[in-house]
């Protein structure tokens, strides 16, 4: 194993130990992709004003406005998401009121799930928010429609395309580095 394989290999396995900004530039200096997208994905869940100077100049600046791009992207595919709920496109058996199950359903996810996605004092994940989503009141929707739509919620529908984007704007960055390949 050559020095610089083994540098990688350490690396890759201790990368949560960097900086994503350090790994891109690591990225750039070994010319390889091995950890590019998985520092690509971290970066772009950090905060701006969490970057220092010397993380932008790490990233350099085709990374940099990828990462702006990408969040820019996904936070106007939250703030849809948020503002319109998974449709109801077949009711439970135990459903009596089709209607005043969509009106709950409706009311339940803007009050609850918007709420919690947009706040802007506290935004949380996906995650975080269908935490205390799942344990609200639902009004007058059957139980059986409430497990249905949150199983489908909780299945990623709407949020899949956020790792499906970060992942695709990765792949193509790590792409156009010059790679080295050992013989």
């Amino acid at each position: 194993m050559s020095t610089r394989n083994y540098a990688i290999h350490n690396i890759q396995h201790r990368k949560y130990h960097f900086h994503p900004a350090q790994l891109i530039q690591l990225c750039y200096e070994f010319k390889t992709p091995v950890f590019f997208e998985s520092a690509f994905s971290r970066l772009v869940e950090t905060r701006f004003h969490e970057l220092t100077a010397e993380h932008k100049q790490m990233m350099g600046p085709q990374v940099f406005q990828a990462v702006a791009e990408t969040k820019e992207i996904l936070d106007e595919h939250k703030r849809i998401i948020a503002c319109e709920p998974p449709i109801i496109t077949t009711h439970a058996r135990d459903c009596h009121d089709h209607n005043k199950c969509n009106d709950d359903w409706y009311a339940v996810w803007w009050n609850g799930m918007g709420r919690l996605i947009l706040d802007g004092r506290n935004p949380l994940t996906f995650d975080e928010a269908f935490k205390r989503f799942e344990v609200l009141k639902f009004g007058r929707m059957s139980d059986g429609c409430k497990k249905d739509m949150l199983r489908l919620v909780k299945g990623g529908m709407g949020f899949s395309h956020s790792f499906t984007c970060i992942q695709s704007i990765g792949s193509k960055l790590a792409a156009t580095l010059d790679v080295e390949v050992d013989i």
